[in-house]
């Protein structure tokens, strides 16, 4: 299975994800990537039986270095929480089956 990933932690402050190149060992340096937001929508749901749920979705962006050196068009990625202030974000799956 694919399973590339980064880690974003501490506010400002997103471990940079290796250039992909072929054949080369990779590492990963610290810089300050561009702040993002998240935004939420909330919106009532009809369940199957006819009642009606609130649902929220949250939504932000990923900073186009990231997404370019991750090559992250087209991918599955996966959320996992690391702490109260950390997440990673792993990519699973490729659009062109890499």
């Amino acid at each position: 299975m694919l399973k590339e990933c980064f880690e974003v932690s501490d506010v400002g402050q997103l471990a940079t994800p290796p250039k992909r190149l072929k054949g080369s060992t990779t590492h990963s340096t610290n810089r300050i990537m561009p702040k993002t937001s998240i935004n939420s929508t909330t919106s009532e749901v009809e369940n199957e039986d006819g009642t009606v749920r609130e649902t929220t979705q949250y939504r932000t962006t990923v900073p186009k270095d990231i997404a370019e050196a991750m090559d992250l068009d087209d991918a599955t990625v996966e959320w996992t929480i690391k702490s109260a202030n950390s997440v990673q974000m792993s990519v699973v799956a490729r659009g062109d089956n890499e």
